[in-house]
């Protein structure tokens, strides 16, 4: 099924993956190559999808080691990559080129805090770097520059900003809106960047229709125009809502499914 947090572009559309089986970043550097192979391709957010480009198939410009990467993020300016390590059960940060720039999270057990499963990253156009820890069901918000933490919200539980299992993440650039995808709530909640909860899309229910209703939502993205798209790991439904939590459309990418799969909504 797709899983939108192991990777991430940059303003330039380089693509930046983390690849935890092999456990390593690779970086693909832009122009994609535009020939397409049996892979799945990549799609535009558009209501017919259109394939842009199979990077799958591009050389790599940079990779590195780490040791289980899951989420990854980018910083507005693109100069630092924060990487979640659930090896060490901390965000790796590196520059662009691979080298390290120290951890964020271990700070934490000065306070009587230790991340446990951190998987989700990512990070607003104001310096602060998000993460979802699946097995606290907490949301952590931490400086990017100094791993300071920030704020924390979440608790385990079905209610309104409670979590089960949260994995993907996804932020606006002012830090004003949080999305997080809430697995076994079959559910996305959208909170305030401290953590308020404003909305939820999905019925909370799990069911395999799309159409607002998710089976395993993993990950999560938002556009600049406050589009949310989710990605349901047990359907293989990519489903696009609108900034009022509307039903725009979905496709789907099971298997490079062909592109009249899509399905519009409204």
């Amino acid at each position: 099924g797709p899983l939108s947090d192991s990777d991430t572009f940059d303003d330039q559309d380089n693509l930046y993956v983390a690849e935890q089986n092999r456990n390593r970043v690779l970086v693909y550097l832009k122009p994609f190559q535009t020939a397409y192979p049996t892979s799945t391709p990549f799609w535009t957010p558009t209501p017919t999808p259109t394939p842009v480009a199979d990077a799958i198939s591009c050389p790599v410009s940079v990779s590195w080691t780490v040791a289980e990467p899951f989420g990854i993020a980018l910083n507005s300016a693109g100069t630092t990559i924060y990487v979640a390590d659930s090896s060490v059960s901390l965000i790796d940060v590196f520059n662009p080129t691979g080298a390290s720039l120290g951890t964020i999270g271990s700070s934490l057990k000065a306070q009587g805090i230790t991340l446990i499963d951190p998987l989700g990253v990512a990070a607003d156009g104001v310096g602060n770097v998000y993460v979802t820890d699946e097995n606290l069901d907490q949301v952590f918000v931490f400086d990017g520059s100094t791993g300071a933490l920030n704020n924390k919200w979440g608790s385990s539980g079905q209610g309104l900003g409670q979590l089960v299992w949260p994995l993907g993440i996804a932020v606006n650039q002012t830090g004003t809106t949080v999305c997080v995808a809430d697995q076994y709530n079959y559910r996305v909640q959208l909170f305030t960047g401290s953590g308020t909860p404003i909305a939820q899309l999905g019925t909370g229910r799990a069911g395999t229709g799309g159409h607002g209703v998710f089976s395993l939502p993993t990950g999560v993205a938002r556009d600049a125009s406050g589009n949310v798209y989710v990605a349901d790991w047990d359907t293989g439904l990519i489903q696009v809502f609108d900034k009022n939590q509307n039903s725009l459309w979905q496709w789907d990418v099971t298997q490079g499914a062909p592109l009249s799969s899509a399905q519009l909504i409204s």
